[in-house]
């Protein structure tokens, strides 16, 4: 078993290593959604081993795995936010089931075409942002749903011509981004409304395309594709 080490002997200088910085994550996030929705206060986020930020580091799937499980045994407990934007990688890797209190994380600008079974054990997950990659509607595991506390999902540009069922499935979600995608099937569900619980689904970053879906009817929806 690794060697614990002290926080203040967990450094920044490799880019590989735990971030110190938090003001990149602020302005990352207040990028994605707006402040009226934003779910993950980056405020709360501690400087130090809580954030582990291995973006423009030019990382593919190997490399990327190697940085998640070459971590002291400590940072597995610690980390609440792990960054790797803009990158080369392929797919998640199953040393993401390690991070047990993970509530952030973020893999925009990658080329992952699929979500893997081993993300479905973050079950602290609070915000999933996985913005200009490769998923359609067939990259979603059955299992998805088990990230209980899942809230927001930002899948903008990407490959979806639908709305996967299994996201809908989801037992917190609130908030979907969805711009930039390819969604053209109609609704196909019976009863009543889809998911309660989603408060908006977002087409684009500015307010006129923002879509409202407490207490609209499912009729209103058949132009953006939620079907099970």
């Amino acid at each position: 078993m690794a060697e614990a080490l002290p926080v203040s002997q967990i450094g920044s200088s490799n880019p590989l290593s735990t971030s110190s910085q938090s003001n990149n994550m602020e302005q990352l996030v207040v990028d994605v959604v707006s402040n009226e929705d934003n779910l993950f206060d980056p405020s709360q986020v501690s400087p130090g081993p809580t954030i582990l930020d291995f973006s423009y580091t030019g990382l593919d799937s190997i490399g990327f795995c190697e940085a998640l499980s070459n971590q002291p045994d400590a940072v597995f407990d610690s980390v609440e936010s792990i960054l790797a934007t803009n990158n080369s990688i392929l797919e998640i890797p199953d040393a993401i089931s390690r991070y047990k209190n993970l509530r952030l994380l973020d893999l925009s600008s990658n080329q992952i075409s699929d979500f893997s079974d081993s993300l479905t054990l973050c079950h602290n997950l609070v915000t999933l942002i996985a913005r200009n990659n490769l998923l359609d509607e067939n990259s979603f595991p059955k299992h998805l749903k088990c990230l209980v506390r899942l809230k927001e999902l930002n899948l903008s540009g990407n490959r979806l011509t639908r709305i996967p069922y299994e996201i809908l499935e989801l037992p917190s979600i609130q908030i979907l981004h969805l711009g930039a995608n390819r969604i053209v099937s109609r609704i196909h569900h019976k009863g009543h409304f889809f998911n309660e619980k989603i408060r908006s689904v977002i087409f684009g970053r500015q307010y006129n395309y923002r879509v409202t879906l407490r207490n609209w009817r499912v009729k209103k929806f058949a132009s953006y594709g939620l079907v099970r």
